[in-house]
């Protein structure tokens, strides 16, 4: 396979429509009151997958530059349960890989120091990289160091010279939205010691597809990945996946573990045909794999819009819970406004009193749940459905009941 794996250079014969969801807003800008006035930029939004290589992506619509800036919205540590499954990543890898004092751990993306703050509790040496310095303030509270940049073959450079070659690198849920693949890759073989490993976790384009996660398609992330295009992109550049673990985070991820092919330690495990097996019985490896992804989301959109129009016909007062950018691509996608849903809830707090883009649904706290009463919450961001519903489990008080759409509608 020769690919060069990016948008920009897969020729157009080989390139397919996955889905086409419109005319959307960027999802990481809420709108403030002053906004609400102003006309909104919206872009066609549509994603294909390489008849070569099978990496769905598509052209880049927003400069990461002007995405992850000083008030960028997502907060890592405001998900419980996504702290908790760092937690046990940090500590199962310091006995995994032997890491010690005298070891080093680069995080790309680190956030509000969300992970690394485990391998500072067990004084590991550790520092962050993320371009976004709001969240690097929190980050600095966990005693997480952090450098305010962007993740490049520059800022790598520095890290080499500044503190040390890399014994781990863990890039979670950040390698869809590097639109330079080859950047990322260089950058981290330089700043990686011969026996390092790259540890990254990503959606997993199997579940995407077999559970219609439309949502997660938005301008910030430009690649969707299974394991055989990834696989294939880092043999690419002298890159070895050598095992990798399916997750339940985000929808169903994958993390896997990456090596220098030079590197004799940490043999290639069972796993990894197992995962390839999984994908190539669900066809990922051919074209009737992704042809029929369009109409099946579409399904989704009649069912969730005529559901919300009966319950709000018959006088139920609905809601919803998740500012989340999924939440933005589903709103908009579906053509949902305040004639459907009055209010959105959430617990980030930069997030409250601001509205969702194009939608206007206002982003209200969670007091306003005991006021208004709803008598539906549908929840946005359905990969934490569990912790949302045992979070307001309360509104089983007044009859209360919460909704999901994706994969299908359910109520609970």
């Amino acid at each position: 396979m020769n690919c060069p794996f990016n948008y920009k250079d897969c020729k157009k014969k080989n390139q397919k429509l996955f889905a086409n969801l419109g005319k959307l807003p960027r999802v990481d800008v809420l709108l403030s009151k002053k906004d609400l006035k102003k006309k909104e930029v919206l872009k066609p939004l549509k994603a294909f997958f390489c008849k070569k290589c099978f990496l769905v992506q598509h052209p880049i619509y927003t400069d990461p530059k002007d995405i992850f800036k000083d008030d960028y919205i997502y907060y890592s540590s405001t998900v419980k349960s996504w702290v908790k499954h760092c937690k046990i990543f940090v500590h199962k890898n310091i006995k995994r890989f032997s890491l010690t004092k005298n070891s080093f751990v680069v995080e790309v993306a680190s956030n509000d120091g969300y992970l690394l703050q485990h391998f500072v509790k067990k004084k590991i040496p550790c520092l962050g990289i993320e371009p976004s310095s709001g969240v690097i303030n929190e980050a600095k509270k966990k005693g997480v160091e952090t450098l305010n940049e962007f993740y490049n073959y520059k800022s790598a450079k520095k890290i080499v010279k500044n503190y040390s070659k890399a014994d781990l690198i863990v890039a979670n849920n950040v390698l869809a939205h590097i639109p330079n693949l080859k950047e990322f890759i260089l950058s981290s073989i330089l700043l990686l010691k011969d026996n390092g490993i790259i540890a990254i976790e990503f959606p997993h384009l199997l579940n995407l597809i077999r559970n219609k996660q439309f949502d997660t398609i938005y301008d910030e992330h430009y690649f969707y990945f299974s394991l055989s295009s990834i696989k294939e992109i880092f043999k690419y550049y002298g890159l070895v996946i050598f095992d990798t673990e399916e997750l339940k985070t985000h929808g169903g991820s994958l993390r896997i573990y990456v090596k220098k092919k030079g590197s004799e330690i940490n043999k290639i495990t069972p796993r990894i045909n197992k995962v390839l097996k999984k994908e190539k019985n669900n066809k990922l490896n051919l074209l009737s794999g992704y042809l029929n992804f369009q109409k099946q989301i579409l399904l989704i959109k009649k069912e969730s819009l005529n559901f919300l129009k009966k319950q709000k016909s018959n006088g139920k007062k609905i809601i919803a819970f998740g500012a989340a950018h999924k939440a933005s691509t589903f709103l908009n996608f579906c053509k949902i406004n305040t004639n459907l849903i009055s209010h959105v809830v959430d617990d980030t707090k930069i997030k409250i009193g601001k509205f969702m883009p194009l939608s206007r649904i206002p982003v209200v706290d969670q007091k306003f749940i005991l006021k208004f009463k709803p008598d539906l919450i549908v929840i946005l961001v359905w990969n934490l459905k569990k912790e949302v519903i045992q979070k307001l489990k309360y509104i089983r008080k007044w009859n209360g009941k919460f909704i999901t759409f994706i994969p299908k509608l359910e109520i609970f």
